[in-house]
C-alpha cells in the first residue's frame, strides 16, 4: 500500500449504522484514512473474511462464538493509511473556481509590431514585476 501525502483529501466519514462496507474501500476517523482490509488466507489455508469485521462499529463477544479468532479480525479490519485533509464539498468547489479564474485572469504575451519610432513602454503585472 502506497503511503498517502499529507495533503490528501478525506474519503467520506465512517458512518457505524452503514453495513455495506468492502474490502478495500477508504473511510476517514479523526482526520486519518484507514482503509478495509481485503481477505487473507491463512497459513491454514483458510480464507479471512475482513470485510465482514469492517462492518462492525463496536465488538460484539457473540461474534467469538461463531469464530475463536473474531475479535483479532476485528482489530484488524481497518488499516490506517495515512492522515488526510478534511474537506467540505464547497470548499472543494471554492478551489476548484480559484484555480479556474486565476487562469483565466493570468497576463499572456502577445507580440506586437512597432515602427522604427522612439517610443519606450513599460508594461508591469500585478505583482509590479517590470516585463
Amino acid at each position: 500500500m502506497a503511503p498517502v501525502q499529507t495533503n490528501t483529501l478525506c474519503p467520506p466519514a465512517y458512518d457505524t449504522n452503514y453495513t455495506g462496507y468492502v474490502a478495500g474501500e477508504l473511510v476517514e476517523v479523526s482526520e486519518n484514512i484507514f482503509q478495509c482490509h481485503e481477505d487473507e488466507v491463512n497459513d491454514a489455508g483458510e480464507t479471512l473474511n475482513y470485510e465482514l469485521y469492517c462492518n462492525v462499529a463496536e465488538w460484539d463477544s457473540a461474534l467469538a462464538d461463531e469464530n475463536p479468532n473474531a475479535q483479532e479480525m476485528w482489530n484488524s479490519a481497518w488499516i490506517h493509511v495515512g492522515p488526510c485533509v478534511p474537506t467540505s464539498t464547497e470548499e472543494i468547489m471554492e478551489e476548484e473556481a480559484k484555480e479556474e479564474y486565476s487562469l483565466v485572469t493570468q497576463e499572456e504575451v502577445v507580440p506586437i509590431e512597432m515602427s522604427d519610432s522612439d517610443i519606450s513602454v513599460e508594461f508591469t503585472d500585478d505583482d509590479d514585476d517590470l516585463m
